[in-house]
């Protein structure tokens, strides 16, 4: 695929991550499949069905607990080889889903290794991918 066309699906991405309602971290992911067309468009955000109360999205303690990353949304509702993430690294949790579901290369934004605290492990996530033979790369 063209860097072109990486920075369009990253676009795709970012404008996703806006549509999240949790008011602290806002991610999108695009998931491509092998023609390069894309299956599914997703944002982080509370389980189907559960209202985006304030009292909850608030909350961290109680909002970590619910939350299904952008990754995990774009994963349960169609398949693809290459998923674009905005605007950070998926987490450990959610790069092993990502590798169990056969996605072959993840996209990030180049500016996310810079803007990340050690919560989400960066290092360990980008390991297991390299180990597992998943493609990052960074745009």
């Amino acid at each position: 695929m063209s860097f072109k066309w990486d920075l369009r699906y990253m676009k795709l991405a970012q404008e996703a991550s806006l549509w999240s309602k949790d008011p602290r971290k806002k991610v999108g992911a695009v998931l491509v499949d092998a023609d390069n067309f894309v299956t599914a468009i997703c944002m982080n955000g509370l389980p189907k069905g559960v209202p985006d109360d304030p009292a909850i999205l608030n909350n961290p303690e109680i909002k970590n607990k619910l939350m299904i990353h952008a990754e995990m949304n774009v994963l349960s509702r169609a398949h693809g080889v290459t998923i674009y993430v905005y605007p950070c690294l998926p987490c450990t949790i959610c790069m092993g889903l990502l590798i169990q579901r056969g996605i072959k290369r993840i996209v990030v934004p180049k500016e996310c290794l810079e803007n990340v605290g050690t919560k989400w492990d960066p290092d360990i996530a980008q390991d297991i991918a390299e180990q597992a033979g998943v493609k990052v790369d960074f745009i």
